[in-house]
């Protein structure tokens, strides 16, 4: 990388530093993509570009699909544990 290639911004606050960083380890994106991707939308925005509702739904039907999986995940794990609680409660004997 040379030194044309890299951009420093100042002037960000922290709480919006934090906020984008973890918003781009969400989307599973380097802090320099989640950036790219917020300014070339603000911009086409900006410039009465037509929102790309295609990709928004694309990414509705990602998030709705995770939330699926850790739903049957918090099932399944509910069930597991049950099934340990009854497999560790002691017998009791038919005595007097």
């Amino acid at each position: 990388m040379t030194a044309d290639d890299r951009w420093m911004i100042r002037g960000v606050d922290k709480t919006l530093q934090r906020a984008v960083k973890r918003r781009a380890k969400i989307e599973g994106l380097s802090i320099g993509g989640w950036v790219k991707r917020a300014l070339t939308t603000a911009l086409r925005d900006d410039a009465g570009g037509a929102p790309d509702v295609t990709a928004w739904l694309r990414r509705l039907d990602a998030v709705e699909a995770r939330m699926e999986a850790i739903e049957r995940f918090q099932f399944d794990l509910a069930d597991r544990m049950r099934q340990d609680v009854r497999a560790a409660k002691p017998k009791r004997a038919n005595g007097p």
